[in-house]
Protein backbone atom coordinates (compact mmCIF):
# COMPACT_ATOMS: atom_id res chain seq x y z
CA UNK A 1 0.00 0.00 0.00
CA UNK A 2 1.23 3.59 -0.75
CA UNK A 3 1.40 5.28 2.35
CA UNK A 4 2.58 9.10 1.10
CA UNK A 5 3.08 10.15 -2.44
CA UNK A 6 3.49 13.58 -4.23
CA UNK A 7 4.34 14.90 -7.27
CA UNK A 8 6.80 17.83 -7.89
CA UNK A 9 6.48 19.30 -11.67
CA UNK A 10 8.94 21.50 -12.97
CA UNK A 11 10.38 23.15 -9.75
CA UNK A 12 12.60 26.04 -9.90
CA UNK A 13 15.72 25.99 -7.78
CA UNK A 14 18.22 28.34 -8.23
CA UNK A 15 21.47 27.04 -9.72
CA UNK A 16 23.50 29.37 -8.09
CA UNK A 17 27.12 27.94 -9.29
CA UNK A 18 25.97 28.66 -13.28
CA UNK A 19 26.92 31.88 -14.58
CA UNK A 20 24.36 34.10 -15.80
CA UNK A 21 25.16 33.25 -19.68
CA UNK A 22 24.68 29.85 -19.58
CA UNK A 23 21.71 29.90 -17.35
CA UNK A 24 20.35 32.15 -20.39
CA UNK A 25 21.55 29.43 -22.70
CA UNK A 26 19.54 26.43 -21.41
CA UNK A 27 16.66 28.61 -21.36
CA UNK A 28 16.97 29.82 -24.64
CA UNK A 29 17.46 26.12 -26.18
CA UNK A 30 14.29 24.06 -26.67
CA UNK A 31 16.50 21.13 -27.66
CA UNK A 32 18.29 21.26 -24.14
CA UNK A 33 14.63 21.54 -22.31
CA UNK A 34 12.80 18.64 -24.12
CA UNK A 35 15.53 16.07 -23.12
CA UNK A 36 15.82 17.35 -19.72
CA UNK A 37 12.22 16.64 -19.85
CA UNK A 38 12.23 12.93 -20.52
CA UNK A 39 14.21 12.31 -17.16
CA UNK A 40 12.15 11.68 -13.70
CA UNK A 41 14.17 12.10 -11.09
CA UNK A 42 13.24 9.65 -8.21
CA UNK A 43 14.04 9.60 -4.03
CA UNK A 44 12.88 8.30 -1.01
CA UNK A 45 11.44 10.49 1.54
CA UNK A 46 12.23 7.71 4.37
CA UNK A 47 15.75 8.33 3.89
CA UNK A 48 17.10 11.39 4.78
CA UNK A 49 19.75 10.78 2.16
CA UNK A 50 17.09 10.84 -0.67
CA UNK A 51 15.82 14.46 -0.55
CA UNK A 52 19.28 15.70 -0.17
CA UNK A 53 20.50 13.91 -3.19
CA UNK A 54 17.57 14.95 -5.20
CA UNK A 55 17.97 18.63 -3.97
CA UNK A 56 21.70 18.90 -4.70
CA UNK A 57 21.24 17.20 -7.76
CA UNK A 58 18.68 19.90 -9.39
CA UNK A 59 20.70 22.80 -7.92
CA UNK A 60 24.02 21.39 -9.39
CA UNK A 61 23.71 18.98 -12.09
CA UNK A 62 23.39 21.50 -15.11
CA UNK A 63 20.10 21.86 -16.86
CA UNK A 64 18.23 19.83 -14.47
CA UNK A 65 17.04 22.50 -12.15
CA UNK A 66 13.35 21.82 -13.42
CA UNK A 67 13.32 18.47 -13.91
CA UNK A 68 10.33 16.42 -13.06
CA UNK A 69 10.81 14.83 -9.44
CA UNK A 70 8.31 12.51 -7.83
CA UNK A 71 8.76 11.60 -4.52
CA UNK A 72 7.78 7.67 -2.74
CA UNK A 73 7.82 6.64 0.65
CA UNK A 74 9.43 3.41 0.42
CA UNK A 75 11.88 0.54 2.06
CA UNK A 76 15.22 2.12 2.85
CA UNK A 77 17.12 -1.22 3.27
CA UNK A 78 19.09 -2.30 -0.08
CA UNK A 79 16.78 -5.41 0.18
CA UNK A 80 12.47 -5.18 -0.14
CA UNK A 81 10.14 -7.37 -1.55
CA UNK A 82 8.30 -8.03 -5.16
CA UNK A 83 5.02 -6.64 -3.16
CA UNK A 84 7.05 -3.76 -1.90
CA UNK A 85 8.73 -2.36 -5.05
CA UNK A 86 5.80 -3.00 -7.02
CA UNK A 87 3.60 -0.63 -4.71
CA UNK A 88 5.89 1.42 -2.65
CA UNK A 89 7.97 2.55 -6.39
CA UNK A 90 7.26 1.01 -9.59
CA UNK A 91 3.27 1.76 -9.24
CA UNK A 92 4.40 5.36 -8.22
CA UNK A 93 6.65 5.70 -11.36
CA UNK A 94 4.14 4.54 -13.84
CA UNK A 95 1.43 6.61 -12.60
CA UNK A 96 3.59 10.04 -12.56
CA UNK A 97 4.76 8.92 -16.42
CA UNK A 98 1.56 8.32 -17.67
CA UNK A 99 0.14 12.04 -16.48
CA UNK A 100 3.28 13.35 -17.74
CA UNK A 101 2.70 15.49 -20.33
CA UNK A 102 6.28 14.65 -21.59
CA UNK A 103 7.22 11.07 -22.32
CA UNK A 104 9.94 9.82 -20.06
CA UNK A 105 12.95 8.23 -21.39
CA UNK A 106 15.16 8.17 -18.24
CA UNK A 107 14.62 7.18 -14.42
CA UNK A 108 17.35 8.71 -12.54
CA UNK A 109 17.35 6.71 -8.60
CA UNK A 110 18.72 9.01 -5.99
CA UNK A 111 20.63 7.29 -2.59
CA UNK A 112 17.97 5.70 -0.20
CA UNK A 113 16.04 3.22 -2.37
CA UNK A 114 16.13 0.05 -2.41
CA UNK A 115 18.29 -1.93 -5.01
CA UNK A 116 17.20 -5.63 -4.27
CA UNK A 117 14.21 -7.64 -4.76
CA UNK A 118 14.08 -10.84 -2.38
CA UNK A 119 10.98 -12.73 -1.77
CA UNK A 120 11.22 -15.65 0.73
CA UNK A 121 15.08 -15.78 0.91
CA UNK A 122 15.07 -15.69 -2.97
CA UNK A 123 16.79 -13.13 -4.87
CA UNK A 124 13.90 -11.97 -7.99
CA UNK A 125 15.88 -9.14 -9.82
CA UNK A 126 16.61 -6.02 -8.89
CA UNK A 127 14.53 -3.03 -8.36
CA UNK A 128 16.31 -1.23 -11.15
CA UNK A 129 15.20 -4.20 -13.70
CA UNK A 130 11.77 -4.30 -12.33
CA UNK A 131 11.47 -0.80 -13.35
CA UNK A 132 12.87 -0.53 -16.93
CA UNK A 133 10.90 -3.66 -17.57
CA UNK A 134 7.53 -3.32 -19.37
CA UNK A 135 6.14 -5.92 -16.95
CA UNK A 136 7.45 -6.70 -13.32
CA UNK A 137 6.28 -10.07 -13.71
CA UNK A 138 9.27 -12.31 -15.17
CA UNK A 139 6.92 -14.93 -16.17
CA UNK A 140 5.37 -12.83 -18.46
CA UNK A 141 6.36 -12.36 -21.97
CA UNK A 142 7.45 -8.67 -23.31
CA UNK A 143 8.65 -7.00 -26.79
CA UNK A 144 12.22 -6.78 -27.47
CA UNK A 145 14.16 -5.57 -24.57
CA UNK A 146 17.43 -2.90 -24.70
CA UNK A 147 19.99 -5.43 -23.82
CA UNK A 148 22.51 -7.85 -25.42
CA UNK A 149 21.33 -10.91 -23.55
CA UNK A 150 20.29 -13.68 -26.01
CA UNK A 151 22.95 -12.55 -28.48
CA UNK A 152 21.55 -9.17 -29.60
CA UNK A 153 23.64 -6.80 -30.14
CA UNK A 154 22.99 -3.00 -30.42
CA UNK A 155 26.07 -1.24 -31.64
CA UNK A 156 25.98 2.54 -31.78
CA UNK A 157 22.05 2.09 -31.54
CA UNK A 158 20.57 4.89 -29.47
CA UNK A 159 18.09 4.05 -26.95
CA UNK A 160 14.08 4.84 -28.85
CA UNK A 161 11.66 3.32 -26.12
CA UNK A 162 9.00 2.60 -29.21
CA UNK A 163 11.75 0.72 -30.97
CA UNK A 164 11.72 -1.71 -27.71
CA UNK A 165 8.28 -2.87 -26.27
CA UNK A 166 10.16 -4.17 -23.28
CA UNK A 167 12.39 -1.49 -22.45
CA UNK A 168 10.02 1.80 -21.72
CA UNK A 169 12.64 3.66 -19.69
CA UNK A 170 16.51 3.35 -19.01
CA UNK A 171 17.38 3.26 -15.00
CA UNK A 172 20.28 4.72 -13.46
CA UNK A 173 21.47 5.44 -9.85
CA UNK A 174 22.40 8.51 -8.41
CA UNK A 175 23.86 6.92 -5.29
CA UNK A 176 27.73 6.37 -5.23
CA UNK A 177 27.56 4.78 -1.57
CA UNK A 178 27.51 7.98 0.55
CA UNK A 179 25.89 11.08 0.12
CA UNK A 180 29.43 12.97 0.15
CA UNK A 181 31.05 10.86 -2.56
CA UNK A 182 27.14 10.78 -4.69
CA UNK A 183 27.52 15.02 -4.16
CA UNK A 184 31.23 14.78 -5.00
CA UNK A 185 30.03 12.81 -8.54
CA UNK A 186 27.25 15.62 -9.06
CA UNK A 187 30.49 18.20 -8.90
CA UNK A 188 32.55 16.02 -10.97
CA UNK A 189 29.14 16.63 -13.76
CA UNK A 190 29.27 20.11 -13.24
CA UNK A 191 33.21 20.63 -13.40
CA UNK A 192 33.42 19.21 -17.12
CA UNK A 193 30.10 20.84 -18.08
CA UNK A 194 31.87 24.43 -17.17
CA UNK A 195 34.78 23.25 -19.17
CA UNK A 196 32.81 22.93 -22.37
CA UNK A 197 32.93 25.30 -24.84
CA UNK A 198 30.01 25.04 -26.15
CA UNK A 199 27.90 23.75 -22.85
CA UNK A 200 25.18 20.93 -22.79
CA UNK A 201 22.76 18.85 -21.45
CA UNK A 202 25.02 15.79 -22.14
CA UNK A 203 28.25 16.04 -20.47
CA UNK A 204 31.28 15.44 -22.31
CA UNK A 205 34.43 15.13 -21.33
CA UNK A 206 35.66 14.73 -25.05
CA UNK A 207 33.49 18.31 -25.86
CA UNK A 208 35.65 19.61 -23.36
CA UNK A 209 39.10 18.22 -24.58
CA UNK A 210 39.70 16.43 -21.10
CA UNK A 211 38.69 13.12 -22.45
CA UNK A 212 40.70 10.03 -22.34
CA UNK A 213 41.45 7.69 -25.46
CA UNK A 214 42.86 4.45 -23.49
CA UNK A 215 41.11 1.08 -22.41
CA UNK A 216 42.78 -0.73 -19.87
CA UNK A 217 41.65 -4.30 -20.20
CA UNK A 218 42.21 -7.02 -17.96
CA UNK A 219 41.55 -10.44 -18.12
CA UNK A 220 43.92 -12.41 -15.38
CA UNK A 221 42.00 -13.99 -13.74
CA UNK A 222 41.90 -16.41 -11.05
CA UNK A 223 42.30 -20.34 -12.21
CA UNK A 224 39.07 -21.48 -11.33
CA UNK A 225 38.01 -19.09 -13.99
CA UNK A 226 40.29 -20.29 -16.74
CA UNK A 227 38.48 -22.34 -18.78
CA UNK A 228 35.34 -20.14 -18.85
CA UNK A 229 36.19 -18.94 -22.69
CA UNK A 230 39.25 -18.48 -24.12
CA UNK A 231 41.95 -16.30 -22.73
CA UNK A 232 43.42 -13.92 -25.35
CA UNK A 233 43.20 -10.85 -26.84
CA UNK A 234 40.46 -11.30 -29.15
CA UNK A 235 38.00 -11.76 -26.41
CA UNK A 236 38.18 -8.11 -25.38
CA UNK A 237 34.76 -5.61 -26.00
CA UNK A 238 37.14 -3.36 -28.44
CA UNK A 239 39.01 -5.76 -30.98
CA UNK A 240 35.92 -7.00 -33.25
CA UNK A 241 35.72 -5.72 -36.63
CA UNK A 242 32.28 -6.08 -36.67
CA UNK A 243 31.86 -3.47 -33.80
CA UNK A 244 34.08 -0.44 -32.91
CA UNK A 245 37.69 -2.05 -33.51
CA UNK A 246 39.84 0.66 -31.60
CA UNK A 247 43.72 0.68 -33.01
CA UNK A 248 46.19 -1.50 -30.38
CA UNK A 249 47.69 1.78 -29.25
CA UNK A 250 44.63 2.59 -27.40
CA UNK A 251 43.61 -1.07 -26.45
CA UNK A 252 45.99 -2.02 -23.42
CA UNK A 253 45.78 -5.77 -22.29
CA UNK A 254 47.05 -8.52 -20.56
CA UNK A 255 45.35 -11.97 -19.92
CA UNK A 256 46.17 -15.49 -18.50
CA UNK A 257 45.93 -16.63 -14.92
CA UNK A 258 46.51 -14.84 -12.19
CA UNK A 259 49.75 -15.88 -10.00
CA UNK A 260 51.36 -16.91 -13.40
CA UNK A 261 50.24 -13.31 -15.38
CA UNK A 262 50.62 -9.92 -14.07
CA UNK A 263 47.85 -7.91 -13.63
CA UNK A 264 47.78 -4.50 -15.51
CA UNK A 265 47.85 -1.67 -12.54
CA UNK A 266 48.47 1.55 -14.58
CA UNK A 267 47.46 3.78 -17.51
CA UNK A 268 47.27 7.44 -18.21
CA UNK A 269 44.69 8.60 -20.22
CA UNK A 270 42.45 5.77 -19.42
CA UNK A 271 38.55 6.45 -20.21
CA UNK A 272 37.67 2.53 -19.49
CA UNK A 273 38.70 0.33 -17.46
CA UNK A 274 37.81 -3.73 -17.23
CA UNK A 275 38.74 -6.66 -14.96
CA UNK A 276 38.05 -9.50 -12.91
CA UNK A 277 39.10 -7.88 -9.63
CA UNK A 278 38.89 -9.76 -6.55
CA UNK A 279 37.65 -12.76 -9.34
CA UNK A 280 41.21 -12.12 -10.88
CA UNK A 281 43.59 -12.13 -7.65
CA UNK A 282 43.27 -8.71 -6.96
CA UNK A 283 42.89 -7.31 -3.33
CA UNK A 284 39.84 -6.74 -1.75
CA UNK A 285 40.35 -2.81 -2.00
CA UNK A 286 42.18 -2.63 -5.18
CA UNK A 287 40.05 0.63 -6.98
CA UNK A 288 41.41 2.65 -4.16
CA UNK A 289 44.32 1.02 -2.15
CA UNK A 290 46.69 2.05 -4.74
CA UNK A 291 46.83 -1.22 -6.78
CA UNK A 292 46.01 1.28 -9.56
CA UNK A 293 47.21 3.79 -10.37
CA UNK A 294 45.86 6.11 -13.44
CA UNK A 295 47.29 9.55 -14.91
CA UNK A 296 46.77 11.94 -17.19
CA UNK A 297 42.79 12.42 -18.68
CA UNK A 298 41.65 9.64 -16.08
CA UNK A 299 38.57 11.27 -14.51
CA UNK A 300 36.03 9.94 -16.76
CA UNK A 301 35.74 6.88 -17.71
CA UNK A 302 33.15 3.97 -17.45
CA UNK A 303 33.78 0.50 -15.21
CA UNK A 304 33.25 -3.34 -16.01
CA UNK A 305 34.46 -6.23 -13.67
CA UNK A 306 33.36 -9.95 -13.39
CA UNK A 307 32.39 -9.85 -10.13
CA UNK A 308 29.28 -10.72 -8.90
CA UNK A 309 28.55 -8.69 -5.85
CA UNK A 310 29.49 -5.02 -7.61
CA UNK A 311 26.05 -3.49 -6.87
CA UNK A 312 26.01 -4.44 -3.41
CA UNK A 313 27.37 -2.19 -1.05
CA UNK A 314 30.17 -3.50 1.55
CA UNK A 315 30.40 -6.56 -0.21
CA UNK A 316 33.57 -8.44 -0.75
CA UNK A 317 34.60 -7.15 -3.72
CA UNK A 318 35.37 -3.98 -6.04
CA UNK A 319 31.71 -2.84 -5.43
CA UNK A 320 30.60 0.72 -6.33
CA UNK A 321 31.13 2.26 -3.42
CA UNK A 322 34.89 1.20 -3.39
CA UNK A 323 35.06 2.51 -7.45
CA UNK A 324 33.25 6.21 -6.31
CA UNK A 325 35.90 6.65 -3.32
CA UNK A 326 38.13 9.72 -2.78
CA UNK A 327 41.19 7.91 -3.23
CA UNK A 328 40.21 5.64 -6.46
CA UNK A 329 43.21 5.06 -8.71
CA UNK A 330 46.13 6.53 -6.81
CA UNK A 331 43.85 10.27 -6.86
CA UNK A 332 42.93 12.65 -4.66
CA UNK A 333 39.94 14.03 -3.61
CA UNK A 334 37.91 12.32 -6.58
CA UNK A 335 40.58 12.58 -9.04
CA UNK A 336 40.83 9.57 -10.46
CA UNK A 337 37.06 8.07 -10.14
CA UNK A 338 34.85 7.00 -13.18
CA UNK A 339 31.38 8.41 -14.39
CA UNK A 340 29.63 5.25 -14.75
CA UNK A 341 29.72 2.03 -13.96
CA UNK A 342 27.62 -1.32 -14.43
CA UNK A 343 27.11 -3.41 -11.77
CA UNK A 344 24.80 -6.76 -10.24
CA UNK A 345 22.51 -6.96 -7.69
CA UNK A 346 23.16 -10.57 -7.01
CA UNK A 347 24.30 -13.48 -8.67
CA UNK A 348 25.00 -13.10 -12.31
CA UNK A 349 27.18 -15.71 -13.30
CA UNK A 350 29.46 -15.23 -15.73
CA UNK A 351 27.08 -15.29 -18.47
CA UNK A 352 25.24 -12.50 -17.04
CA UNK A 353 28.28 -10.09 -16.66
CA UNK A 354 27.46 -6.92 -19.08
CA UNK A 355 28.47 -7.90 -22.70
CA UNK A 356 30.82 -5.82 -25.35
CA UNK A 357 28.54 -3.41 -25.60
CA UNK A 358 29.45 -1.51 -22.65
CA UNK A 359 32.49 -0.20 -23.68
CA UNK A 360 32.04 -0.08 -27.84
CA UNK A 361 28.84 1.74 -27.20
CA UNK A 362 30.93 4.32 -24.68
CA UNK A 363 33.69 4.80 -28.01
CA UNK A 364 30.80 5.50 -30.11
CA UNK A 365 29.65 8.43 -28.74
CA UNK A 366 26.29 6.55 -27.22
CA UNK A 367 25.09 7.93 -23.49
CA UNK A 368 26.19 6.29 -20.15
CA UNK A 369 22.73 5.26 -19.71
CA UNK A 370 22.78 3.72 -23.21
CA UNK A 371 25.98 1.94 -22.75
CA UNK A 372 25.46 0.09 -20.02
CA UNK A 373 21.67 -0.97 -20.77
CA UNK A 374 22.49 -2.11 -24.37
CA UNK A 375 25.28 -4.56 -22.64
CA UNK A 376 22.68 -5.33 -19.58
CA UNK A 377 22.93 -9.90 -19.81
CA UNK A 378 21.27 -10.03 -16.23
CA UNK A 379 18.10 -9.87 -13.98
CA UNK A 380 20.47 -8.34 -11.62
CA UNK A 381 21.49 -5.47 -13.54
CA UNK A 382 21.92 -2.05 -11.99
CA UNK A 383 23.93 1.18 -13.61
CA UNK A 384 25.46 3.55 -11.25
CA UNK A 385 25.90 7.04 -12.88
CA UNK A 386 24.04 9.91 -14.31
CA UNK A 387 21.96 9.33 -17.94
CA UNK A 388 23.02 11.79 -19.75
CA UNK A 389 26.80 11.94 -19.75
CA UNK A 390 28.92 10.48 -23.05
CA UNK A 391 32.47 9.98 -23.39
Amino acid sequence: MITRRHFIRNGAIAVSLLSAEKSRAWADDPNTNLLASRVLLVYNTSSKDGPAVADYYKANRPGMSGVDTLAVTADTTEKTTSANMISQIRTPIYEFIASSSHPKYYVVMCRGLPSRVWDNSVPIASVDYLIGRSDPNLADSVGAEYHQGGGVNYYNAAFAPGSYAGTPVLVTRMDMGTLSTTKAYIEKIKAMYDAMPSPSLIVSANAAGLGGSNYLMDEVRNPAYSSVFPISKSHSDLAGASYSNVPLARRLYVFGVAGTNAHLTSGADVTGYESWGVNGGMPLAYPNNRTLMFTGKSNWYLVKTFESWNGIIGADQGNFEQWFNPSTAGGWRYSRTPIGMACHSDEPLVSGVEGSMHMCNWEAGLLFSECAWSSRKTKYFMAVGDPLVKR
